[in-house]
């Protein structure tokens, strides 16, 4: 779909075609970008159970509940790290993992093993702790915020029986829908892409790393991180100036030349110290007879 999209931009920007080239296996490098990133830039390639999202961390793991079912867990951050050993109560010697992941790991383990999950699910509800236990489809299907959002209401019937149809929503979206901010969004990244590249072969690696690349998070402590192509594109700065237009947040770099600058800049004009001085007493004295004149 991504790419039928792209597709279509470029048509409506250049009025030609194109030819696309759908790997399934190729596109799943898209959803790998950590990986990818950690290991040729840091090289620090992921290995089973060895990382923070891969099992390597108590605080994101799959643990098996007492009958069986499965609690999935996933808080990362320490405020959700912090309610999750609360709820769970976990023996306080566990709780500081990065002096013993595994054994943190293990002791979770074991607290989790001790209910079932219909429990869990009871003690966890309304907790901001970042887990959930594993659904099946049936359940899922017949989850009250899908059926409150009609998600499944839409139904495929033939020979007397019936599924849910793909959940779409887009029938007939409206100016200000959430899948006409999605088509504008598209289109804002696709001209964005076309932009850079006259080959429809060229645009799908260019939106990959725009994807990956162009996402700054804000972080609990209300600091932005800006991504290292964005910060390259406007050269070395140290300040921004800060607004807000529009309900976007807009960063200006600002250069604040430092006295080695300045000295140069004076150098290449020529400028002496006497010049200086010289431009500062007619200023003083032009502004005295602004003065005078007012009065």
């Amino acid at each position: 779909m991504i790419n039928i999209l792209l597709a279509l931009r470029e048509r409506e920007l250049t009025g030609r075609g194109c030819r696309l080239d759908v790997a399934m296996a190729d596109n799943l490098f898209t959803f790998m970008y950590w990986a990818l990133g950690n290991g040729q830039a840091a090289g620090a390639w992921p290995r089973p159970g060895g990382e923070l999202v891969t099992g390597g961390s108590p605080r994101y793991q799959i643990y098996r509940t007492e009958d069986g079912r499965f609690l999935a867990a996933a808080p990362l951050e320490q405020k959700f790290w912090d309610n999750f050993c609360d709820a769970i109560a976990l023996a306080p010697e566990w709780r500081d993992d990065a002096r013993d992941a595994a054994g943190t790991r293990v002791a979770v383990a074991r607290c989790i093993a001790a209910r079932t999950s219909a429990q869990w699910r009871e003690t966890l509800a309304g907790k901001d702790v970042c887990c959930a236990v594993v659904a099946s489809v049936e359940e899922a299907l017949a989850d009250a915020h899908f059926q409150a959002r009609g998600v499944f209401a839409r139904q495929l019937a033939a020979d007397g029986r019936s599924i849910a149809a793909l959940p779409v929503r887009s029938t007939a979206p409206s100016a200000t829908g959430p899948m006409h901010w999605v088509i504008r969004s598209w289109a804002k990244a696709t001209h964005f892409l076309t932009r850079r590249s006259q080959s429809s072969k060229a645009i799908i690696p260019y939106f990959l790393t725009w994807t990956a690349m162009m996402l700054a998070k804000m972080t609990s402590k209300n600091r932005l991180t800006l991504p290292k192509s964005i910060t390259a594109a406007v050269g070395p700065t140290q300040y921004f100036d800060v607004e807000a237009r529009n309900g976007q947040i807009v960063l200006t770099p600002v250069r604040i030349q430092r006295g080695d600058a300045v000295r140069a800049k004076l150098a290449e004009l020529d400028l002496q110290e006497q010049d200086i001085a010289d431009a500062v007493a007619w200023a003083r004295r032009a502004d005295a007879a602004k003065t005078t004149r007012k009065k």
